[in-house]
């Protein structure tokens, strides 16, 4: 753990830049939830977490071989387990503030499952050339399946809710205030409340923006070199920019509903030097 110098990035004064992890190679897709739980996988079967409220603190969890997070709600990490040839074993529950990892009750071996809700969790089941959606919950082991969509993970009866969509633009991320979308035609990045209000831009997106993330009233996205923060009530921005990270494959970023981001910045070395950064 390296707490870095803050000439390093660009960022107020009071910003604080903390280095996780470096990974050789694999790249350290982040995981956050809305209340700051998160995890990336560093390696093969082993995987680093922790909560971004508690600074430069994280542990170490080694679930096996082809396992993964894939997905973060509350103080939970999903953990998906491929076992080869399409198949996979049960998937994991790791808790954060408690370090214990388990089994869900139920799973359908030949489903991937990708999403978290605090009463279910959701996978993809691929077969001659179509795709089914499967469902647990992680409670009760009680599981349903249900035509592929977009589905509200969070309450008992699996409410259906569709994605929602901006004209001419592809929808990056969304949740039951906000939509993220990206313009088809300029690329810009664009955020509209779902109910009422105009279609702000928060970025023409002229460097190329990756990776985007939605939680509560943050947004955070990464543009050429840089991570960008926006805050919706304020309206407050800030920029950390990695001047030595490599263009391609680009930063990865993920949020927390209190401002804080994880960021996996590639470096290159004889291979990928990716670095994982707590950004606040």
């Amino acid at each position: 753990m390296v707490a870095l110098a803050l000439s390093f990035c660009s960022a107020a004064a009071s910003a604080r830049v903390t280095q996780l992890r470096s990974v050789k190679g694999v790249a350290p897709v982040p995981f956050v939830s809305a209340a700051g739980a998160y995890a990336f996988q560093d390696g093969q079967g082993s995987l680093t977490y922790g909560a971004l409220s508690v600074r430069a603190k994280h542990r170490i969890a080694a679930p096996g071989a082809g396992c993964r997070p894939r997905a973060a709600d509350g103080q939970l990490i999903l953990i998906s387990c491929e076992q080869g040839s399409g198949a996979y074993r049960a998937p994991l529950l790791l808790n954060v503030a408690t370090s214990t990892i388990g089994a869900t009750p139920q799973f359908t071996p030949n489903a991937e499952y990708i999403a978290l809700g605090s009463e279910w969790i959701a996978g993809i089941i691929s077969s001659n050339g179509g795709q089914t959606a499967t469902f647990v919950d992680w409670h009760s082991g009680e599981q349903t399946t249900r035509p592929p969509g977009a589905y509200d993970l969070s309450t008992p009866d699996l409410v259906a809710r569709p994605r929602p969509r901006l004209p001419g633009a592809t929808t990056a991320a969304y949740d039951a205030k906000y939509v993220l979308a990206i313009s088809n035609r300029t690329h810009a990045l664009l955020l509209k409340r779902r109910r009422r209000g105009r279609i702000t831009t928060l970025s023409s997106c002229r460097s190329t923006c990756g990776s985007v993330g939605l939680a509560g009233d943050v947004v955070a996205w990464s543009e050429g070199r840089s991570v960008k923060r926006y805050i919706t009530p304020s309206r407050r921005r800030r920029t950390w920019t990695f001047a030595k990270a490599k263009r391609a494959p680009g930063i990865l970023v993920a949020p927390a509903s209190d401002g804080r981001l994880l960021a996996s910045v590639p470096y290159l070395d004889d291979v990928v030097d990716w670095r994982a950064y707590a950004l606040s």
